[in-house]
């Protein structure tokens, strides 16, 4: 993994069942330092409403609270409230 690199989320078969297309989620790795923290967008591409969005900003930063203890906190930057977020 790299800054730079892309990926792809796939639907799973109860999503592609539901009519998802099989790559649900793309997205390009901005950040990496591993351990620690990984920084990547997000995009939707379930739909066209979805596609149409812009990108988000998904970040991983992991930390060792203490020897065996490791804490998780995923930040999701939006920016604004996407139209296919109804809720």
């Amino acid at each position: 993994m790299r800054p730079g690199g892309r990926y792809r989320g796939l639907a799973s078969p109860e999503m592609t069942a539901a009519g998802v297309p099989e790559v649900a989620i793309e997205g390009e790795v901005v950040e990496v330092d591993p351990p620690r923290r990984l920084v990547q967008t997000w995009h939707p591409v379930w739909g066209s409403e979805a596609a149409a969005e812009p990108a988000t900003r998904l970040t991983y930063e992991i930390d060792e609270t203490s020897p065996g203890v490791t804490r998780l906190t995923v930040l999701h930057d939006v920016p604004t409230r996407p139209a296919w977020k109804r809720w």
